[in-house]
């Protein structure tokens, strides 16, 4: 009896990851953009499921929220996504200077600027082999590579699929040149937008045009400042309601690279970070808009309070750790990052350089490579406070056990990782995580 309990439990966990998955496939389809958005658009729809601007969401706009909330960003959906891309930043090189842009000064650290197309198709020959089956690229800006479009080529050659955050800020001619058969998520940098000079944001939403007219699916990210300025956000409401972006993601601004100045006060942040989660949240329901924080947050800068009203949205809209403390099944590598000169980093905003991919036989290579290299970096606090923090003692527990493999939960809410490793990465080149 207990096999066949156990037997259908997997056959069950199976048969949701598959639904999901054909679920977001429909979402970032064509489909979606031809068919879905102008119902969404349409007077009927606004007049039955909209209701007024300043009302709280109704039941329509909650449970489309809960529903995308799960398929974007539950465990199962976000694990096996991560499982299958691979993230390669073919150059540190950027046409614009962000104040929010972690990768500054990565391009003299890791001493090549651009990645070759010879090593390029290597690469994804290599990634096929150990079972990557996306591409995500990364950056600086992956669009101004001189060879992009070349690298876009051997993608669809070979049938990976491709995501990549941007700038948007690319030649009509390159825009020209993607796929939307293969392109499955232009994740457009929108607070690179509102700091832009007027050309740049002319070509800006010249691109958003482009993407629109041919069919690219995209989504919107966009930064929380230190500082608390979110003078930009009416106009990115309007933009969100013309454009109908796939999801709206947003972040706490984190340190660059070689930013040894860098201080996250977390006392600071959660006086205001609530609030503009909340309100944002509220405006993106209401606009049928699937809404998420895409980096771990401290738990301490919400009360019990704040958590539960965010969690009426969407119990997905935060976590409290990522999955690099999370080996679990899938060990160290699963958000292993490719350099240009094909040396890894664990992940894309935590500096340990790594050997040559293409000299590692299996994914197994990277977490026994950083098995023991990462454990200094998590077991350091983010804060003081985190010292007297129970979350943040079962999470110390866990990532100090032996078995690494052992089954665990990773939306445990019981668990603290105290943000994003990267606000612990910053201590500039001779730092804990410069080291090869």
């Amino acid at each position: 009896m207990k096999k066949i309990l156990e037997y259908l439990s997997v056959t069950r966990d199976k048969a949701e990851l598959w639904a999901m998955r054909k679920f977001v496939r429909l979402w970032f389809s064509r489909w979606r953009q031809k068919r879905l958005v102008p119902v969404l658009r349409s007077r009927l729809f606004k007049a039955v499921f909209r209701g007024r601007p300043d009302a709280q969401p109704n039941l329509a706009q909650l449970l489309f929220q809960r529903v995308m909330g799960t398929a974007l960003r539950s465990p199962k959906m976000l694990l096996a996504l991560f499982r299958q891309s691979l993230r390669v930043c073919i150059t540190y090189r950027c046409n614009l200077s962000c104040e929010a842009c972690y990768a500054k000064g990565l391009q003299q650290e890791v001493g090549r600027s651009d990645m070759t197309v010879e090593d390029f198709d290597k690469l994804t020959d290599h990634a096929l082999n150990l079972g990557w089956r996306k591409v995500r690229f990364l950056g600086g800006e992956p669009t101004i590579h001189p060879n992009f479009p070349e690298m876009l080529d051997i993608c669809y050659r070979k049938r990976i699929d491709i995501s990549m955050p941007t700038n948007n800020l690319f030649p009509e001619s390159v825009g020209r040149r993607l796929d939307p058969l293969y392109i499955r998520d232009f994740a457009i940098n929108y607070s690179a937008y509102l700091g832009g000079t007027p050309e740049q944001r002319r070509r800006f939403r010249a691109n958003l045009d482009l993407l629109r007219e041919r069919g690219v699916p995209f989504s919107f990210s966009y930064i929380l400042r230190a500082d608390g300025n979110d003078a930009g956000l009416e106009e990115l409401y309007r933009d969100l309601e013309e454009y109908m972006p796939l999801y709206i993601r947003v972040s706490l601004e984190l340190p660059a690279f070689a930013d040894d100045k860098f201080k996250f006060e977390l006392a600071e942040a959660g006086k205001t970070i609530f609030r503009r989660v909340h309100d944002m949240l509220v405006r993106c329901t209401r606009m049928y808009m699937p809404f998420y924080i895409y980096r771990p947050m401290p738990l301490c800068l919400f009360t019990a309070e704040q958590e539960r009203q965010l969690s009426h949205y969407s119990r997905y809209v935060f976590y409290t750790r990522c999955p690099l403390t999370f080996p679990a099944r899938h060990g160290y590598g699963v958000l292993v990052t490719v350099n240009p000169d094909l040396s890894v980093f664990p992940c894309a905003s935590v500096f340990i350089k790594g050997p040559n991919i293409l000299k590692l036989k299996d994914r197994s290579a990277i977490h026994e490579f950083y098995a023991e290299k990462l454990k200094p970096l998590f077991n350091k606090p983010l804060a003081e406070a985190c010292g007297d923090c129970t979350h943040h003692e079962k999470f110390m527990a866990a990532v100090n056990r032996k078995n690494l493999l052992a089954p665990a939960q990773f939306n445990d809410r019981e668990m603290c990782q105290g943000g994003c490793i990267s606000l612990r990465c910053h201590e500039g080149p001779g730092g804990g995580c410069h080291n090869e």
